[in-house]
């Protein structure tokens, strides 16, 4: 295998020559602008230079952003569900057939309530303090001491 000298990097002199290029091209893209803008009034210069892009782009949005909540607004109305009277007898009757009468119920014994996790910890349940003593009065410790 033959060892291929690297590549030489780029040299000074061509890259000021090519900077030298493009700056000239720039002098001569402004010069042209400020020839166009030469003798007009500021409110000219301004609008040739933003155009009515920003009016432009509010009207295309406001009007992107109606037809959005217009088609989210009527699709969902058109497409849900339409109760009718018929469909309420409908459901009345098949639950009127599954709902039994007290005489055919058996009878059950009232079971005391399954305590939850809730009862185990105490919560919602009240205590009463001692009407004489102020929680607020005397000691001045630290509620640490006790865990030593």
């Amino acid at each position: 295998m033959s060892a291929e000298p690297n590549p030489p990097l780029a040299s000074t002199r061509a890259e000021l020559r090519n900077l030298r290029n493009n700056s000239q091209a720039t002098v001569d893209e402004l010069k042209a602008f400020l020839a166009e803008l030469k003798g007009k009034s500021p409110q000219e210069m301004l609008g040739m230079v933003a155009g009515n892009q920003l009016i432009r782009a509010t009207i295309h949005s406001l009007i992107l952003i109606g037809a959005i909540l217009v088609i989210f607004t009527i699709i969902p109305y058109l497409t849900r569900e339409k109760n009718t009277p018929e469909v309420a007898t409908h459901e009345t009757e098949a639950l009127a057939e599954t709902v039994t009468t007290p005489e055919e119920a058996p009878a059950e014994e009232p079971s005391a309530p399954e305590p939850t996790a809730l009862d185990s910890l105490g919560i919602g349940e009240e205590k009463q303090a001692p009407p004489e003593v102020n929680p607020l009065d005397g000691d001045t410790g630290s509620f640490l001491d006790e865990l030593e």
